[in-house]
């Protein structure tokens, strides 16, 4: 996904579940301590996650859109 070959997104479907599932692996340079470090992945990773929602939300038409914007989303 990124040019530096440090960022992933894998989207697949749930086995047991009517639920289209992404997950975002984003990895970054140690910084001055590991919790630092943890902290800046996890909230580029959880940014880009938000992102790619917002973006699939956008390409439905309008039917489906409100449907999308009721479901339950979540990035974790």
């Amino acid at each position: 996904l990124s040019a530096d070959r440090r960022t992933r997104v894998t989207v697949r479907p749930s086995g047991t579940e009517p639920k289209l599932k992404v997950y975002v692996q984003h990895h970054a340079p140690a910084g001055p301590s590991l919790e630092d470090t943890k902290v800046i992945v996890n909230t580029e990773a959880a940014a880009l996650g938000e992102a790619i929602l917002d973006r699939c939300g956008q390409m439905l038409n309008a039917e489906l859109r409100r449907e999308w914007l009721q479901a339950d989303r979540r990035v974790v």
